[in-house]
């Protein structure tokens, strides 16, 4: 059984951006039917349920949605876990937009009016 786990776009994400994290699963001779899950930070935010398959491929999209907290931390990464032993398959990270540092200048002056060229004022 060949197993792989991307995401699309991986790069180059903004806050409430969507990234597929998609499954691509290949089987050579018989597979039993199960459950891989998506984790977050631990956390199962995500499944795909894979039936028993025979000499037979699957392919299941999970879509997420970039949030502000993976802006700030610079990237994301999900691990795809075999629900039936726990153990890790395969894991991706999606790396945000660079953010620029923005700076604002605002003026005023004091008086606003009856102000003439060569006048002076605070």
């Amino acid at each position: 059984m060949d197993i792989s786990f991307t995401g699309e776009p991986n790069s180059g994400l903004a806050c409430g951006d969507t990234s597929s994290l998609n499954i691509n699963i290949n089987v050579t001779g018989t597979s039993e039917e199960n459950r891989y899950d998506i984790l977050k930070d631990g956390t199962v935010i995500g499944s795909y349920n894979v039936p028993s398959l025979v000499d037979d491929s699957f392919t299941g999209v999970f879509e997420y949605e970039v949030t502000q907290e993976d802006i700030d931390n610079g990237s994301v990464t999900f691990t795809l876990v075999d629900s039936s032993n726990g153990e890790t398959v395969d894991s991706i990270t999606l790396y945000a937009e660079e953010a620029l540092p923005e700076i604002s200048v605002a003026f005023s002056a004091s008086p606003t009016s009856g102000i003439t060229i060569g006048d002076y004022f605070e």
